[in-house]
Formats: C-alpha cells, structure tokens, sequence
C-alpha cells in the first residue's frame, strides 16, 4: 500500500503525463452567472417601535414583478429584540408570512450590517412584499438596498 506521499506524487506524475493543469483536475473553475447582475438602485428604511410585521417595502404592482435584496442594516435601541426579514401579501405581509432570515437576538444597542452594492442571494417570490419583524415594541431601524426586476 502506498503511502500518502507517494499517492500524491503519482498523481502529480500522472496529470503531468497527460497536460491536465492540477487546478482544473481538482477544482473546476466555476461558470458566471446566467443572465445580466441585479445592480441596488432603490432603498427603503424603518425607523419605529412597533412589534409584529411591519412593512418596509411593498410588493411590485405588476404581477410579474418580483424584489431582490442587495443588503440591509438592522439596529435595535436601549432594550433587546428579536429582529429579521420576512415576506408576504397583503397588510403587513399578514397573508402567506414567511421568513427569509431568522429572527436574530439582538442586545441592547446590537445590531447586524449586510452591505452589498449587487443582488447576492436574497429575494422574494414574485408578488410579495418586505416586511419587518419584531418581537417586542422597542425602537429598531434598518435601511435595506433593493432591486424591482420584472
């Protein structure tokens, strides 16, 4: 049986022998994205004490409008909360609710940065509006970069 090193230098051996550069027998480059980026022109923020869903952003008024988010700022005041992003229809995403972060437990004074210039991953179906979600009626913000693509 061959020890580690010996299996690593046959496979050097061996890749060398047939010109497969390392990298590309390993680790295949990875493909651009499909499609043209989503670039962040739009912002909304919030600034209250309300507790529940709250809508931050409403949901595109063409049926096939669909919001993507490029980053956000959640800050919470003088008292703890449990704070993050939620999606829906109707007032305050009160119908169909659902979580797209979770509900992060903030302390006093806490808070969560997620900066991105250009669409990164987070969106929601098409239809559905922004919501805030808090636990409790203490004073938290956020400021949230979007995009409206149809």
């Amino acid at each position: 049986m061959l020890s580690n090193l010996w299996k690593g230098l046959v496979s050097v051996l061996l890749l060398t022998a047939l010109a497969i550069p390392a990298a590309e027998f390993y680790f295949p480059r990875a493909q651009a994205q499909v499609g043209k980026p989503i670039y962040c022109t739009a912002s909304a923020f919030y600034d209250a004490a309300d507790n529940g869903n709250i809508q931050v952003i409403a949901a595109p008024t063409q049926s096939t409008g669909a919001i993507y988010v490029c980053g956000y700022v959640l800050l919470v005041g003088t008292n703890a909360a449990n704070v993050g992003w939620t999606y829906g229809t109707g007032t305050n995403c009160a119908t169909g609710n659902t979580k797209i972060t979770p509900a992060w437990n903030f302390p006093a004074n806490g808070g969560l940065s997620e900066p991105v210039a250009n669409f990164a991953g987070m969106y929601l179906p098409i239809g559905k509006a922004l919501c805030i979600s808090s636990s409790t009626g203490v004073l938290h913000q956020a400021r949230v970069s979007y995009a409206i693509v149809f």
